[in-house]
């Protein structure tokens, strides 16, 4: 679908500490998000998507 959309990146790595699975009960790693907020949930990353057919690809440059 053309036009314009907002990007957001995440990415999760376990956290070292052992939960209760909520609906299991069995004890599962924890994960957590690890890219800033502000690629994710206050990203302001846009990307364009034209009209015509074909891959879109855009490399983001992440810094902290």
């Amino acid at each position: 679908m053309p036009g314009k959309f907002r990007v957001e990146i995440t990415a999760m790595r376990p956290s070292g500490k052992m939960v209760p699975n909520r609906f299991t009960g069995n004890m599962m790693m924890l994960e957590e998000q690890y890219v800033p907020d502000k690629y994710n949930k206050n990203s302001q990353l846009e990307l364009t998507v034209p009209s015509e057919r074909g891959t879109v690809a855009k490399d983001f440059e992440l810094t902290r």
